[in-house]
């Protein structure tokens, strides 16, 4: 169990480094998508079943209909942020800004990381095929980026 624990706080600390080296504009742009994807997967993955349906198995309708709707929100809406920050590429090349919003950055990685695992554990836990999921559930790590993801989710909806 120690091992998934420290997998997921690689992953979660990979997320920090990756917002720091991004920016805060483009990766808060990645936590908004983030966000907006998994409430946009979870009110439409229940429509997009019935069309996925058609093409494979019930039990992976709910699991591939909300990947595919997250992650297109997701993309778009980081698309959309990262031209932003072409635009803006001019005042974050001075230097004490610089600074800033690589640490912000790295702030709103964390946030992405708590978004995008805490998803992944929901989605793990929601989805039919229940084998395993009590690995998941019972690591300390993911119970508080669970506690965190839901406060956030619940503050939101």
């Amino acid at each position: 169990m120690i091992i998934f624990e420290i997998l997921v706080v690689i992953v979660l600390l990979a997320f920090v480094a990756n917002g720091i080296k991004a920016g805060a504009i483009e990766t808060l742009g990645r936590v908004l998508g983030a966000v907006l994807g998994f409430l946009a997967a979870r009110a439409f993955a229940g429509w997009f079943i019935g069309v996925l349906s058609l093409f494979i198995s019930t039990d992976w309708a709910f699991t591939i209909s909300f990947l595919i709707i997250f992650l297109a929100v997701d993309y778009l809406v980081g698309l959309l942020f990262k031209f932003i920050e072409n635009i803006l590429k001019i005042l974050t090349r001075l230097p004490i800004l610089k600074q800033i919003t690589g640490l912000l950055g790295g702030i709103f990685g964390c946030l992405e990381g708590i978004v995008v695992i805490g998803g992944i554990s929901w989605l793990i836990t929601q989805a039919a095929a229940t084998t395993g999921t009590d690995v998941i559930t019972n690591l300390r790590t993911i119970g508080i980026i669970n506690k965190i993801f839901t406060t956030l989710f619940s503050i939101l909806l």
